[in-house]
């Protein structure tokens, strides 16, 4: 279905596609230009998670939200990523011009006066959230592989940690209301909505609210010490092998993640290591068979592929008993990285890439059922990749347009261009201490792919024949 799109005077962008459902439900997502990766300094470090928490707190205290919501039968959820900020919610079609109505309230003039209390109470439950990550030893492991991979860039810090808070004074009312005013503005919003009504619906609510008519905000009394930006900063990488360590006497097992450095968010490449995950993972996937079922050394494994504006990463990630790491002079890294020579000297069979596209498809096609996936898509591609609607490939045409055409041989040529030593990062999170100079070593002497079997070389041009004299 056609994405149709709209931009007011004022910069506030609309995009809007047809429900591929009967059902009488409209979801309306509502990112904002702000993020982790805007807090360049210290001293906002998780500023952006945190008014996200605020903002629907007072939205309850000024506007009654909660009960309203309650009335509809659903609930408003928010995330914040390095990138964006994002309210949604799905509702009953009858109570679309009531929610407009709310974000456009707390979006825009949400009133800060004597907000301290709401401030200090939403701290300890900010708090207990990140307390709670924070035993979910995964997340650390990847948070460290991620800090790795974007070190020196707007993108190495998590959304929001315990450490932020106690490295940091409190946010004081003035300080989030800056932030607020200077992020939560129409030129930095695009309202993602999907339903059965046309845009000009929501066109017409829209245009009476505060999305449009928003109130003149006063200068604030303080300015916070970092420069405000309006996109992440952009940051030239140092290709490396790159293998870090990080003891961690609480875990009682290892976090081991291998992969490599690979293609940004505009690249096309992206959609061969989309394939290439359904393809290792499964449980006819090579991974499992290999770690589980052949040699039975992981709790748990799994390939990740990941694409942001500035770079992307495919990764492997495994959960492990420590001594299984190296074991019998070869262990689960060994595995690995032997996994990613054989991909780079033999490629994929046609077998593994029909699966794969099989499986891609019926994911694809299951996430259809949820028109909350189809309007986080829809505003995620304008956001970041493609201002003009036109250019963007509906949800339900993915399939088609990015996926059936790959062939076997350029999957195998992107496999081969971005799987090199110097493009490898690996992460070690455990109780046990590895030295990451024993673990370079190791894989510099085991991932030594054999040029001369790759598939791209050339055949030899039969010679030509000399037509003879008769």
């Amino acid at each position: 279905m056609a994405i149709e799109s709209f931009v007011y005077n004022n910069g506030l962008r609309v995009i809007h596609e047809k429900s591929p459902s009967n059902l009488p439900l409209c979801t309306i997502h509502i990112f904002c230009t702000v993020g982790s990766a805007h807090e360049t300094h210290a001293k906002v470090k998780g500023i952006s998670h945190y008014l996200e928490h605020i903002l629907i707190q007072l939205s309850n205290i000024n506007n009654h939200a909660f009960e309203i919501f309650d009335k509809m039968g659903s609930n408003i959820n928010a995330v914040t990523t390095k990138r964006y900020t994002c309210f949604y919610i799905t509702v009953p079609e009858k109570f679309s011009n009531t929610c407009i109505e709310i974000f456009s309230n707390m979006l825009n003039d949400t009133k800060f006066n004597n907000s301290s209390t709401v401030i200090r109470k939403e701290k300890k439950i900010i708090q207990h959230e990140n307390e709670r990550i924070n035993r979910q030893f995964s997340t650390q492991a990847f948070e460290f592989f991620e800090s790795t991979l974007y070190k020196g860039c707007c993108f190495r810090d998590p959304v929001d940690h315990i450490d932020f808070q106690d490295n940091r004074p409190d946010f004081t009312e003035t300080e989030l209301y800056e932030w607020y005013r200077q992020y939560y503005k129409p030129g930095n919003i695009i309202i993602s909505i999907v339903s059965r009504n046309d845009i000009d619906y929501w066109r017409n609510i829209i245009q009476n609210t505060k999305f449009i008519d928003k109130p003149r905000l006063s200068n604030p009394t303080t300015t916070t010490t970092t420069t405000l930006l309006t996109k992440p900063e952009r940051t030239f990488y140092d290709f490396s092998l790159d293998c870090r360590v990080k003891l961690n006497e609480m875990m009682l097992h290892t976090e081991l993640i291998v992969g490599f450095r690979t293609v940004d968010y505009y690249s096309t490449d992206q959609y061969a290591f989309d394939l290439l995950n359904h393809i290792l993972n499964g449980m006819s996937g090579r991974l499992f068979r290999l770690l589980r079922q052949k040699h039975n050394l992981v709790y748990s494994c799994n390939s990740v592929v990941e694409h942001s504006e500035f770079i992307g990463y495919f990764t492997v990630q495994t959960e492990c008993s420590n001594e299984h790491v190296f074991h019998q002079n070869k262990g689960i890294l060994y595995y690995i990285v032997k996994m990613y020579q054989d991909l780079v000297e033999n490629g994929i069979s046609q077998k593994e890439l029909t699966i794969a596209k099989e499986s891609l498809k019926s994911t694809l096609l299951l996430d259809q059922e949820s028109i909350n996936t189809i309007a986080k898509y829809n505003g995620e591609q304008v956001y970041i990749s493609n201002p003009n609607t036109e250019s963007v490939v509906p949800f339900l045409e993915q399939y088609n347009t990015r996926y059936k055409p790959i062939q076997l041989r350029q999957i195998n040529h992107v496999i081969r261009n971005y799987f090199r030593l110097n493009r490898m990062i690996i992460t070690i999170s455990s109780s046990n201490l590895f030295h990451s100079s024993y673990v370079e070593s190791m894989v510099k002497k085991w991932f030594i792919p054999n040029s001369r079997k790759h598939h791209h070389t050339r055949r030899k041009r039969p010679r030509s024949r000399r037509k003879q004299n008769l």
